[in-house]
């Protein structure tokens, strides 16, 4: 499992507008790569036949920003939905039907992200964000399989929910029960690079009594399966504001049958 850090990050101005660029590091297991990335202008808004392929028409004099088409003019099929890098189109295309109408970039993200929320609210908001452990126990009638339920809190407000049920094979479980290995930190603890399977993502209307949108999705490695469902209330999307709120949201229940409860 890499380590990454960022090593510099800016925007420069090009003549088709202003570009992000960043450089990074990723180290381990006797390797290290040294990374930059330059991103297209207003690469959070692409659009039309070519958003869905990863292809982008670099030369504005061929083809701008304009002649990309507008979210009404373009297909669900063929929108940018951001998917998780590791996976390439593979989980973004689990929004086509559901979120490429209606899901923000931001939801995007972190509907398709591959266990990265804190890092990419954390750098989007610039806020503290803390998770607070709300349960971490074995199933009921169970030796190998672990609940835990966590919040996430922004000043005082939590705004999301992730709930896991986690099966472990028996050399997992003696690392567990030893206290050699915390079950919720097995991937990072045991150096694993984890799977990631979206199985279905969900957006709640502004219009039902607690709005939000959440995911269900699988982390598998050897020895450790996790079921996990994230549920994240509307507040995600202004944080910045959630220092002004006089009415606390609350977390909708998007998936009431998972098999840990809230």
């Amino acid at each position: 499992m890499p380590r990454f850090y960022l090593t510099d990050a800016g925007v420069q101005n090009t003549p088709s507008g202003p570009q992000l660029w960043r450089e990074y590091v990723l180290h381990g297991g006797g390797i290290e790569c040294r990374i930059r990335e330059d991103f297209c202008p207003d690469y959070l808004n692409l659009h039309g036949p070519d958003a869905g392929t990863g292809a982008y028409p670099c030369d504005p004099a061929k083809k701008g920003l304009s002649d990309l088409g507008t979210p009404a003019e373009s297909s669900p099929s063929k929108r940018s939905s951001l998917g998780d890098l590791m996976q390439g189109l593979r989980c973004s295309n689990m929004l086509d039907d559901v979120a490429a109408g209606a899901a923000s970039p931001l939801q995007r993200v972190l509907l398709t992200a591959t266990g990265n929320v804190l890092r990419i609210l954390t750098s989007y908001y610039r806020l503290c964000i803390s998770v607070s452990l709300k349960r971490s126990s074995l199933i009921r009638d169970s030796s190998s399989q672990y609940q835990r339920c966590v919040d996430m809190v922004c000043n005082g407000v939590a705004f999301c929910r992730a709930r896991s049920c986690i099966t472990l094979d028996s050399d997992m479980t003696k690392l567990v029960d030893s206290g050699e290995c915390d079950v919720g930190g097995i991937f990072r603890q045991r150096d694993l690079l984890p799977e990631f399977e979206l199985l279905s993502v969900k957006l709640e209307s502004s219009e039902t009594d607690i709005p939000g949108f959440g995911r269900h999705y699988l982390l598998k490695a050897p020895g450790i399966h996790c079921d996990i469902v994230e549920e994240f209330s509307e507040i995600t999307l202004s944080l910045s504001d959630i220092g002004s709120l006089t009415v606390l949201p609350g977390i909708p229940i998007i998936f009431p049958n998972f098999t840990v409860k809230p």
